[in-house]
């Protein structure tokens, strides 16, 4: 003989909107009995209840979107008047210090082409602060990556390669014509 609360949880059943689930086997488990009793069961049993989750997890569902890490979270785009201010003030330091002959003058790269590698090669005095220098030129390549990022700046990817020949001219390093 069937029990009053028996024939109330089949008649729920059959209006439950979780029915195709549980005829699927999706929320029977032998294993774990406490938590079919006191989760899945009152859901099923209960229309209002079952709406209740839905909404509930909904809600989560929400939340946790709206605390989402924006990636395109820059202040300011990067622009190549900064770039090029960048490379100035770099070319300027440089320019401050002089050299006495050809073995005193030294290269370095600067730049950071989307492919990888330097986009040119900058000359300098052995008399440069070199700490200074390549601090320097760590920033121009960090703010020159975000702008090749930000821009989805594209090149030929062909390497640049080092002068072979540096020559101190006028008191000033530069590369030798070949």
């Amino acid at each position: 003989m069937l029990t009053a609360s028996f024939a109330e949880k089949i008649k729920s059943y059959n209006t439950n909107p979780f029915r195709h689930l549980v005829a699927k086997g999706f929320f029977v488990s032998t294993k774990n009995a406490t938590f079919k009793k006191n989760f899945i069961l009152p859901m099923l049993t209960n229309k209002k209840t079952a709406m209740k989750s839905i909404l509930k997890l909904f809600a989560l569902a929400l939340l946790l979107q709206s605390f989402q890490c924006d990636d395109n979270n820059h202040p300011d785009p990067i622009t190549p008047e900064q770039l090029n201010l960048r490379k100035q003030e770099i070319v300027d330091y440089i320019d401050r210090f002089e050299c006495e002959n050809s073995e005193n003058c030294n290269t370095i790269a600067l730049g950071v082409k989307p492919c990888g590698g330097p986009t040119e090669f900058l000359t300098f005095p052995s008399s440069v602060d070199l700490n200074e220098l390549e601090s320097m030129i760590e920033a121009y390549n960090q703010l020159n990556t975000e702008y090749n990022i930000q821009t989805n700046a594209v090149s030929d990817c062909a390497v640049v390669l080092p002068p072979q020949t540096v020559e101190c001219e006028n008191g000033g390093c530069v590369i030798a014509e070949q």
